[in-house]
């Protein structure tokens, strides 16, 4: 990220073996890249650095005014049952936000290629909340959510899993 800082957060002698506990203080980001290099006697570095990304949960109090639903396969759960599914959506969710759009994709099947795109959802600047998914037809679909800055880079680009709109044929006889 642009705005990243580094941080030493730990060092350790040559013969410590011990565990360190890490937590990110109120005012840092919530995400950090956590760097474990080793170097010799001479501060040459040894081998390659081991890297990895992690993101720290937030604690807020229960309210029934936030749904949740974290499995794997919820959207293709929710689309398969028929039921109503909103798209959470937020410029707050990275820095420097100036527009934020959600794209139906159509799929030609199950694993297959891109047909067709359709927007969902766009809203410009400090806008938070969500919107409904509906008329994006029937068939495979993958969600597409992008933020971008003024100049129209891309900030953050998110894309789901394939699931399928069922579709439905409904016969009145009067």
């Amino acid at each position: 990220m642009f705005n990243a800082v580094t941080s030493t957060v730990t060092t350790c002698a040559a013969d410590a073996e011990s565990a360190y506990s890490f937590s990110p203080g109120e005012e840092d980001s919530p995400c950090v890249r956590l760097v474990h290099r080793v170097y010799d006697g001479g501060g040459t570095e040894i081998g390659t650095p081991l890297e990895r990304d992690v993101s720290f949960g937030v604690v807020s109090s229960p309210s029934s005014a936030v749904r949740a639903d974290s499995r794997t396969n919820s959207l293709q759960v929710a689309a398969s049952e028929r039921l109503p599914i909103d798209l959470a959506y937020s410029t707050e969710w990275t820095t420097n936000v100036a527009s934020v759009a959600i794209s139906a994709i159509s799929l030609s099947g199950k694993g297959g290629e891109a047909t067709a795109t359709n927007a969902v959802f766009s809203a410009s600047a400090n806008v938070e909340g969500s919107t409904p998914l509906c008329n994006v037809g029937i068939g495979w679909r993958r969600l597409l959510y992008r933020l971008n800055d003024d100049s129209g880079n891309l900030l953050l680009e998110y894309l789901t899993d394939e699931f399928r709109i069922p579709g439905g044929l409904t016969l009145i006889f009067r």
